[in-house]
């Protein structure tokens, strides 16, 4: 989960929990992957060298109650030394359709059997599920970003061998992303330690209708029974040591896509 913790003085997300994207902490980063980016020699000129990638293209749909998200570049495109232009971008509302041309030797557009990495995806949860999530038992949302309409072309505009219906490429896969809190972490520093400890402890006792209840911290049973007792101390106290990555119990993985 995104958090105002994981800022730096810069307002950037890159230091605190938020530093290892892997991880799913803080946010996401997703690789747009390709394989077999072959090529042959164009009919559009007179030599018989293979042009190699010259621009691709892919649209990402998202749900936009769940995620925000932007996508930039990779590294490949322009590994031979041509000049990527990726700012002819459409953005709408729940869909984004990036793509990338590139300007240099016609002749120098790369080729490789893969894996490269064409761009990345840079998920970050919408900042009001901190209303509408809390850190208790089998807590979180899963989505699918479809991706879709992916087309590679040479330096020449031509479709790449292999290309389906006009230059789509034929295997466009989605990923399956679950935003979750760590249970038991209420101060959502990736880590039930002495914080969480007193900021539940504090608050023993409360119930419905006291100022001092706040069904954030509310934690057993998953459904909320209105009143912070034994129960949600022992939720907290029993994790103490779970981290994001090494999550208490080690059942808060990702899950699959819904049925």
């Amino acid at each position: 989960m995104r958090h105002p913790n994981c800022l730096d003085a810069n307002g950037h997300y890159d230091v605190g929990p938020c530093a290892d994207p892997k991880a799913g902490i803080g946010w996401l980063r997703v690789d747009e992957v390709a394989r077999n980016v072959q090529d042959v020699d164009s009919p559009n000129d007179s030599d018989s060298l293979p042009e190699g990638l010259g621009a691709y293209e892919f649209q990402v749909k998202f749900d936009e109650k769940i995620f925000d998200l932007n996508v930039v570049n990779g590294p490949f495109l322009g590994s031979t030394g041509r000049s990527p232009i990726c700012d002819i971008t459409i953005v709408t509302e729940n869909w984004i359709m990036f793509g990338c041309v590139s300007t240099g030797d016609p002749n120098g557009g790369p080729i490789s059997d893969g894996p490269v990495t064409l761009a990345s995806i840079n998920l970050f949860p919408e900042g009001d599920l901190f209303l509408r999530m809390r850190p208790t038992k089998d807590n979180g949302i899963v989505r699918t970003l479809l991706d879709e309409n992916c087309e590679w072309a040479d330096t020449y505009g031509t479709p790449l061998p292999g290309m389906v219906d006009g230059g789509l490429v034929p295997v466009c896969g989605d990923s399956t992303i679950t935003i979750r809190m760590l249970e038991g972490d209420l101060n959502l520093d990736c880590n039930v330690d002495v914080l969480d400890d007193q900021a539940i402890a504090f608050r023993y006792g409360a119930s419905f209708g006291l100022l001092l209840y706040n069904p954030f911290y509310d934690l057993e049973p998953k459904v909320t029974d209105f009143d912070i007792d034994i129960k949600d101390l022992q939720f907290v106290f029993g994790r103490n040591g779970s981290t994001c990555s090494h999550p208490t119990p080690n059942d808060q993985g990702p899950l699959p896509p819904p049925p």
